[in-house]
C-alpha cells in the first residue's frame, strides 16, 4: 500500500486550499468573534508527532503549512488578519492525541485544526473536533472516518482516500505490469491506518477475481506489524 509517510505534495495546492478557509472565515465571522479569530489573527493548531520515530512527519507537515501561512501573511493575510499555527505532540500515539487536542482547544484556543497527522490519532481527533464544532481541514490521513455520507459539517478533506489508492495500485500492478491478483501480498501496520488500506486490496482483488461472490475461492495474504515491531503474519479467505 502507499506510504502514510510520504512527504506532503504540493505547497501550490495547500494554498490554493487555503482561499476556501478564506471563504470559511468570512462566512463565519459574527460578533461576537469566534474562538480564534480577532482583528488581528486567525489561530489554527496541528497535532502531529514532533518526537518519536515519526516525528518527521509532523515536522515536515508543519514546515509546509508555515510556508505557505508565511506566504499569505506578507500579501496582507486573510482580509487584514495574520495566520498563526499552533502546535501540540502526540507522537503519534493515540493515547495522548486527546490530551494535545484538548490543549490547542483550551489552551491555545484556536479557531480550526489544520493539517493534523496519522490514521490512528485521527480516530480521537476527529470526536474531539466534532463535539466542539472546530474546522477539520486537510488532515494527513486518507481514512474513511473522514468521509461521513452525509459529511460531517466541520470536516473537509483533499486527498484521495485509501480504499482509492490501494485499488489503483493492484489494478496497476495486474493490468500493466501483469500480476496475478493471487501474488499480491499486504505488509502493513496493525492499527486502523493498516486496516483501510488493506481493505482496499482485498476490495480490488474481489473485482479483479470476478466480483464478491466468487472471491471466497481467493486467498489474500497480509503481514502486519505492531507497534512493538514485532510482525504477524495472517491470512483472509
Amino acid at each position: 500500500m502507499l506510504a502514510e509517510a510520504r512527504p506532503l505534495a504540493g505547497l501550490y495546492r495547500l494554498k490554493a486550499e487555503l482561499l476556501f478557509i478564506r471563504h470559511w472565515v468570512d462566512h463565519t465571522i459574527i460578533t461576537p468573534s469566534p474562538r480564534g479569530i480577532s482583528d488581528k489573527e486567525i489561530r489554527f493548531g496541528i497535532v502531529a508527532p514532533f518526537s518519536g520515530s515519526a516525528k518527521e512527519l509532523g515536522r515536515q507537515m508543519k514546515f509546509g503549512i508555515e510556508t505557505v501561512f508565511s506566504l499569505v501573511n506578507e500579501t496582507g493575510g486573510i482580509n487584514g488578519r495574520q495566520l498563526k499555527l499552533f502546535s501540540a505532540d502526540d507522537g503519534y500515539e493515540p493515547s495522548r492525541t486527546g490530551e494535545a487536542m484538548k490543549q490547542l482547544w483550551e489552551g491555545d484556543q484556536v479557531f480550526g485544526i489544520v493539517g493534523n497527522v496519522g490514521t490512528p490519532t485521527a480516530v480521537v481527533a476527529l470526536p474531539f473536533a466534532l463535539d466542539h464544532k472546530m474546522l477539520f481541514f486537510g488532515a494527513f490521513t486518507e481514512a474513511n472516518l473522514l468521509r461521513q455520507v452525509p459529511p460531517d459539517h466541520y470536516v473537509f478533506n483533499y486527498r484521495a482516500n485509501y480504499s482509492e489508492e490501494t485499488e489503483a495500485a493492484v489494478r496497476y500492478l495486474v493490468r500493466v505490469r501483469g500480476l496475478q491478483p493471487n501474488e499480491i501480498a499486504v505488509f502493513a501496520q496493525k492499527d486502523s491506518y493498516g486496516d483501510a488500506g488493506y481493505d482496499g486490496v482485498a476490495k480490488a482483488v474481489r473485482a479483479l477475481r470476478g466480483g464478491y461472490t466468487t472471491y471466497h475461492a481467493a486467498e489474500l495474504q497480509a503481514q502486519y506489524r505492531g507497534r512493538d515491531g514485532c510482525s504477524r503474519s495472517t491470512s483472509v479467505a
